[in-house]
């Protein structure tokens, strides 16, 4: 009898990181196992999800989970900023959205019956930051009850570490995706903004970047603004007037962005860390833009061959300062080199899961 294992995340699809890592985690998992695994992407829209790849099998993501493995696939699983998302009233908006999208039977079923799991094991995390001590806590309680838990950086691995739970660090899944051999021939430079309204800081950086765009524009670069998510259009205001934006629409195969971005631009200034992570595939210059914590995780994978604007510094900078790190080079042997070391990670830690799913195949 076949064995099912669930791949869950925030997976829209609607935002492009999310997407790709659903995409490439799927696909990495099925090229090692036998056809004795029957596997599942959870995401919110199935018919959407098709056009990024038509042959998986989706399932909702608000319906119960019945399944030998379920597998938290990536992204940022474990953090909080505020505790604005526990709040009542934004509950009550999520299940008054789940009322109106035809889900709420779905959470309805599964509140009262729970999810049916046998093992679960969460791949290559983020866990952290928290803002309360109380909601790390919380969080250590659940990660203790996992079967495998690898994570993809060395703050996640630390604090595990330091609370007494066994743990794989790797890297991030997406570098499993195929880098371009050259650097990018485009001439724009692509700003990636995102709604944030976890914090006041955060927001700050994002004011910042749009400052930034006008300023540069002004100055004739060629400049574009990308969206990452479709979700983040509310943050398109009057001083990005006449400025092209980009926005991902979930429309089509989300591997193909890197040669796209190779093409089109020559800088990306990021305030995504898969942005960050892209843009560098893409042989890009890349400016990391010091929004969270994980943008500089992220920078890290890159140390030697993308500029990371310290916290600090950012209040200060202007657009001369930037301008600096627009038109300065880098070492595109480096890059290279970082991209194979991380993607030689990346295909251990997929080796690492399915060896796992194989040994608890029972």
């Amino acid at each position: 009898m076949k064995k099912t294992i669930w791949i869950k995340g925030a997976y829209g699809p609607h935002n492009l990181g999310d997407d790709l890592l659903y995409s490439l985690i799927y696909k990495n998992i099925k090229n090692r196992l036998d056809d004795s695994y029957n596997i599942v992407v959870g995401v919110d829209d199935k018919k959407k999800a098709r056009n990024i790849n038509g042959d998986i099998e989706y399932k909702s993501s608000s319906q119960r989970i019945k399944s030998d493995f379920l597998i938290l696939g990536g992204g940022g699983q474990f953090y909080s900023f505020n505790d604005s998302e526990y709040k009542f009233s934004n509950k009550l908006k999520y299940y008054l959205t789940s009322l109106f999208g035809g889900k709420i039977h779905h959470l309805i079923y599964r509140k009262l019956n729970g999810d049916n799991v046998i093992k679960k094991a969460a791949f290559c995390v983020g866990v952290g930051p928290f803002h309360n001590p109380s909601y790390e806590i919380n969080a250590v309680k659940k990660i203790a009850g996992f079967d495998y838990f690898s994570v993809r950086d060395m703050n996640s691995y630390n604090l595990l570490e330091s609370n007494n739970i066994e743990v794989s660090k790797f890297t991030d899944p997406v570098f499993v995706l195929e880098p371009i051999k050259a650097k990018s021939s485009g001439d724009k430079i692509g700003i990636i903004l995102r709604d944030w309204n976890k914090d006041e800081y955060g927001k700050n950086v994002i004011e910042k970047l749009k400052d930034l765009a006008r300023e540069l524009k002004n100055k004739n670069y060629n400049v574009e603004i990308l969206l990452l998510s479709n979700n983040d259009t509310e943050i398109i205001d009057s001083r990005l007037k006449g400025i092209p934006v980009w926005t991902w629409n979930a429309d089509e195969d989300p591997e193909i962005t890197v040669k796209k971005w190779n093409e089109k631009y020559n800088t990306i200034i990021s305030s995504r860390a898969h942005g960050v992570l892209l843009g560098a595939l893409a042989g890009c210059n890349v400016i990391v833009a010091p929004l969270e914590r994980k943008l500089k995780n992220f920078h890290l994978f890159f140390p030697k061959s993308t500029h990371y604007i310290k916290a600090e510094d950012f209040k200060e900078k202007n657009v001369f300062n930037i301008e600096y790190y627009i038109n300065s080079s880098f070492d595109f042997d480096k890059r290279s080199e970082e991209i194979i070391y991380n993607r030689s990670i990346a295909v251990k830690a997929f080796d690492s899961l399915c060896d796992w799913i194989k040994n608890n195949h029972d």
